[in-house]
């Protein structure tokens, strides 16, 4: 039997849990939290931090694992990656690229060299000072090297605060980036890569609207013109050709200025989370989760293009700006369909946001003009309420 390796045990890890399984695999989940979804649905699971690369390897030595799948972070993926890249397991990057995609300065400066459309940036050591960011105009973006969720990112309009938004983006991460403000709506990209040219792809509208940089809503069909895809089809293919990257995915965010310019901000080769895929599955009718999978399973993409459907699907993460305690989250909106995935039980306390959330809601709207319209107010129409609201 073919045995393989989920790194990575939480919710979002789930559908890709059920594609391995569908395919016959003995398939074992590592991940140090007991309680998390996929470690109840594993044929077997291993209770290890997999940030340690030492450990995974270990595991994956003793255990003589077929094929190794990372799941919806990119700590999952990198370590992934680095253990791949020294046992021969498919589906994977060199490490150096790898590490080139997850980590906000070096995939800027490989953008950059590509000639692909980024912010302006500098990058600013452990030991270094401000004085790189004279080359900048005001505003700036100050971000972590390598973290996520938005997690560690601060705006400023002027140089005043720049050495305490430096300070706090290296409590995060010793390196740090400070990129130019670029005013445009957020957007992802997920491309499907066969021999370095998009098979297929889907473009979602994103919206950050409790956490400032934190994505809570989305929808598919995307707002975006044919020709504005096609331009970031090209800049992807463009990337994807100087790095020579294998098949599989490589999601974007990009942001759109009104005139149609566009830069693109953040790269990944890992599954998005929060149920990413299942907005895409929804809306298109295409099994977003199969076609991660294949290239670590050693599975071809097909010969004939994928048609997809376009139907108004949303997703909100819901989340609060404010640590609470969880009471229960009610909507009024008029749908032809929804699902609430609960993450959270009543009484639970739920840090605020970036670091909590209660659940991931689905939502079909009856035509793209009620999707577009609502998608960014779901935070407004689906309230989440906490103990303390309750008379």
């Amino acid at each position: 039997m073919t045995k393989t390796l989920l790194v990575g045990s939480n919710f979002s890890a789930l559908p890709l849990l059920n594609r391995l399984q569908a395919r016959g695999h003995h398939v074992s989940v590592c991940g140090n939290r007991p309680d998390e979804a996929c470690h109840k649905l594993a044929d077997q699971s291993f209770f290890i931090d997999y940030s340690d690369h030492e450990a995974l390897a270990d595991v994956v030595r003793v255990q003589g694992f077929d094929f190794l799948v990372p799941t919806g972070n990119d700590c999952s993926y990198r370590v992934a990656a680095r253990v791949a890249a020294q046992m021969g397991f498919p589906g994977f990057d060199p490490e150096v690229v790898s590490e080139t995609l997850h980590t906000k300065a070096a995939f800027r400066q490989s953008c950059q060299d590509a000639g692909l459309l980024v912010p302006a940036f500098v990058v600013l050591g452990p030991g270094d000072g401000m004085a790189a960011v004279d080359a900048l105009a005001f505003p700036v973006m100050v971000k972590p090297v390598d973290n996520f969720s938005g997690r560690g990112i601060v705006r400023l309009d002027d140089p005043a605060g720049l050495e305490q938004a430096v300070a706090q983006a290296r409590n995060h991460s010793a390196a740090v980036v400070v990129e130019e403000f670029f005013e445009g709506t957020l957007h992802s990209h997920s491309a499907f890569l066969k021999e370095r040219r998009v098979f297929f792809d889907v473009f979602v509208d994103e919206f950050c609207t409790v956490y400032p940089w934190q994505v809570n809503c989305s929808n598919h069909p995307s707002m975006l013109g044919a020709g504005l895809c096609a331009a970031l089809r090209q800049e992807i293919e463009k990337l994807a050709e100087a790095l020579n990257l294998v098949d599989g995915l490589f999601h974007t965010q990009f942001l759109v200025a009104p005139s149609g310019a566009f830069r693109i901000v953040e790269s990944m080769r890992r599954c998005p989370g929060d149920l990413y895929g299942s907005l895409i599955e929804r809306a298109t009718g295409v099994d977003y989760c199969d076609l991660f999978i294949r290239p670590f399973v050693r599975e071809t993409y097909p010969e004939a293009p994928i048609v997809p459907q376009a139907v108004p699907w949303a997703r909100h993460t819901l989340c609060d700006d404010r640590r609470q305690l969880y009471f229960s989250a009610q909507h009024d909106l008029s749908l032809v369909a929804q699902e609430l995935v609960p993450l959270a039980l009543t009484g639970a306390d739920v840090p605020a946001a970036p670091y909590g959330r209660v659940g991931v809601f689905f939502a079909q709207f009856a035509d793209t003009a009620q999707l577009w319209h609502t998608t960014p107010k779901l935070a407004e129409r689906v309230r989440v309420r906490a103990l303390t609201d309750i008379k």
